[in-house]
């Protein structure tokens, strides 16, 4: 009879599984919608866009916080994490994690440059302030969220409750300041913030579904 913490960790990962699926699902057709230039998604794109430059123009001191806070999403800021938490668990032979960190931070990277080449959706012409490449999905908002759900699981086993629901708090806060950053200073469209958050989602439910234990688990003794 298989121990217990071998039906949790099949569990967790049918669950895994299946949000992978849905996830997946999701950003299939959105991307597809994108690609074909759905009438529905412009007009809610235009529509919000136009709401939040509006809002933008509005608020100057809410417009140079956003421009400060999107830097968080940077390519620097992010390999910087990502390398740092990755060689963290590495050095603290938390392997499963290791492996986990890996496959999101390169996973989510490198997706998000094959669905920018597929789909090659220009930015809004009238953003606030410069962006290179394709629109579509958002990288700030996929690599932020990569980011964050690496730093969480980098930082959990060592954590108590309070901490771990501080991180949690922080790290959900972090991606939404960064999303909206990208959507107030109007480099991208709102589809490609939320193309951004299904990628990411869905790479890291895929990672989970393949990772074999727990990678949020403390260090292996040695």
């Amino acid at each position: 009879m298989p121990p217990p913490q071998a039906d949790e960790a099949v569990t967790v990962r049918v669950r895994m599984a299946g949000l992978a699926v849905a996830s997946v699902g999701a950003l299939a057709a959105l991307t597809v919608l994108v690609r074909q230039h759905s009438t529905f998604v412009a007009s809610l794109d235009t529509s919000a866009h136009d709401y939040l430059r509006s809002l933008a123009f509005g608020h100057p001191d809410l417009v140079a916080v956003m421009r400060d806070v999107t830097h968080l999403g940077d390519t620097v800021t992010i390999l910087v994490v990502d390398v740092f938490a990755l060689v963290a668990c590495l050095v603290l032979h938390r392997r499963p994690a290791a492996a986990f960190v890996a496959l999101i931070g390169f996973g989510v990277w490198a997706l998000r440059l094959v669905l920018s080449g597929v789909v090659a959706r220009p930015r809004p012409a009238d953003a606030l302030w410069t962006a290179d490449g394709y629109s579509f999905p958002s990288g700030h908002t996929a690599n932020t969220s990569a980011m964050a759900v690496i730093v969480v699981v980098t930082c959990w086993p060592f954590l108590g409750r309070v901490g771990r629901i501080t991180l949690a708090v922080l790290a959900t806060l972090v991606i939404a300041l960064v999303a909206a950053s990208r959507l107030i200073g109007g480099v991208h469209w709102p589809s490609d913030v939320l193309g951004g958050l299904l990628l990411a989602a869905a790479v890291v439910c895929i990672a989970g579904a393949v990772v074999p234990v727990n990678p949020m688990a403390p260090p292996t003794p040695r």
